[in-house]
């Protein structure tokens, strides 16, 4: 499988190493990926053929070791073996960790010039290809951004009274938007309840989908806030836009009602 580099905008570049049995990379930005498979991404000043780095081993030391309290902290493999089985359980192999220093060679990695997002959100779910190119280059490959239909709710409340949202994914998201009559009209002040001002509730149904997709992480962001705009301009002319208090509303007026 081809290992990459990418070159960034200020000159450096960023390689994606594999962390299989290494202790430290010098220029290590972040680890990226689930155990065992994750990578490492390191930064240098620009293209280098090899990156300094520290691998950790581990050997047997030949003893056992314990932190139970009235034991031998510390038996040889002769002593061990002359224990009983349950007091056997209570000792650890010693293992000593051996860490080399040496250089790994990257002279292999090529470019990737594509455009990369090292810190997705967590809502990016990758297609395919960007599951098979690793967690470093997901972001440059098609996928979605997850959760837009709660987004869509949220935006939705700072403009309506009320939301519902009855099935899901099913239906329509239902906003009830509030507007006020100009001139204001008042409800009659009784001995109990203040005066309050009448208003006219609009149901705005919008229509959207959970996932937004790209053709990769940037494109999704970007197709997210049209989307979210878009959401904004269904629901805020409803809030904003001021009752006539002499139609109410309807163009025309009522026979009886009109002052």
């Amino acid at each position: 499988m081809t290992d990459y580099y990418v070159p960034m905008s200020d000159g450096r570049c960023i390689y994606i190493i594999s962390a299989d049995l290494i202790a430290t990379v010098e220029g290590t930005l972040k680890a990226i990926g689930a155990h065992p498979n994750y990578k490492l991404l390191v930064a240098t000043d620009g293209p280098v053929s090899s990156i300094k780095a520290t691998t950790r081993t581990f050997e047997p030391t030949g003893s056992y070791t314990t932190a139970e309290k009235g034991l031998p902290p510390e038996i040889t493999a002769g002593e061990w073996g002359e224990l009983s089985e349950g007091v056997q359980e209570l000792y650890r192999r010693g293992t000593k960790v051996i860490d080399t220093v040496e250089p790994i060679d990257v002279s292999g990695h090529v470019p990737f010039d594509s455009e990369v997002d090292f810190d997705p959100p967590k809502n990016w779910s990758p297609g395919g290809i960007g599951v098979a190119m690793g967690p470093g280059l997901a972001t440059a490959f098609p996928g979605w951004l997850t959760g837009f239909r709660q987004r869509a709710k949220d935006i939705c409340a700072e403009y309506a009274r009320d939301v519902y949202d009855h099935n899901g994914m099913q239906a329509p998201i239902e906003a009830y938007v509030v507007a006020f009559y100009d001139p204001p009209i008042w409800n009659r002040q009784t001995k109990r309840d203040k005066a309050t001002q009448q208003f006219l509730t609009t149901k705005v149904s919008v229509s959207v989908e959970d996932a937004i997709g790209g053709s990769n992480l940037a494109d999704a962001k970007r197709r997210w806030e049209a989307e979210e705009a878009r959401v904004r301009e269904l629901v805020e002319p409803y809030r904003r836009v001021k009752v006539c208090s002499h139609c109410k509303g309807l163009g025309h007026l009522v026979p009886g009602e009109a002052s």
